[in-house]
């Protein structure tokens, strides 16, 4: 559902969403029914060249990279619980615009997890500052700095973090 909020501001918007999937899980050769669930609100307020944008999510078996893949659920098929939002910032000039964003997915253990092999993801998040600038209507020059960190439940003395830094350079063809 999108609902267009232009009369009160252009661009703006609040959009809601959800998503069911039933599978079977295959782990040792056959198990339980899961079933993926979730739910999405957010939308964007703009005010002259200023934007706002905010989204949020919770679920269950929706895994932190991939939907109803190992990390959405237990070694034995027990579905995690999920949420996550993201925040942005744009303020735009003459053919461009700046920006800041910054977003998180956080993953619950499972009542089972203690028995797992590997340790459980519980957290990723990004914060990532950029420059966009149309050369010509159908190019778009991007420049991006982002930090990236990734966290994990049931962390030994010899885990570490992840942690990134990403500096992006390039050019968009719009048509």
């Amino acid at each position: 559902l999108n609902i267009d909020l232009s009369a009160i501001s252009a661009g703006s918007n609040i959009a809601i969403s959800g998503m069911y999937q039933e599978a079977q899980y295959q782990g040792g050769g056959g198990g339980p029914d899961i079933e993926a669930e979730g739910i999405h609100v957010g939308g964007t307020l703009v005010a002259g060249p200023a934007a706002f944008t905010a989204h949020y999510y919770t679920g269950e078996c929706l895994g932190i990279t991939l939907q109803m893949d190992a990390g959405g659920m237990s070694d034995d098929g027990v579905c995690r619980d999920h949420d996550g939002f993201y925040v942005q910032g744009t303020y735009s000039y003459g053919a461009g615009k700046v920006g800041i964003s910054y977003g998180e997915s956080n993953q619950d253990m499972a009542v089972n997890d203690n028995g797992s092999a590997y340790d459980p993801k519980e957290k990723q998040e990004m914060w990532t500052a950029g420059i966009y600038h149309n050369l010509a209507p159908e190019w778009l020059a991007v420049a991006e700095y982002s930090h990236a960190e990734e966290s994990w439940h049931k962390m030994d003395t010899t885990d570490t973090d992840g942690e990134s830094d990403i500096f992006s350079v390039g050019m968009f063809y719009l048509w």
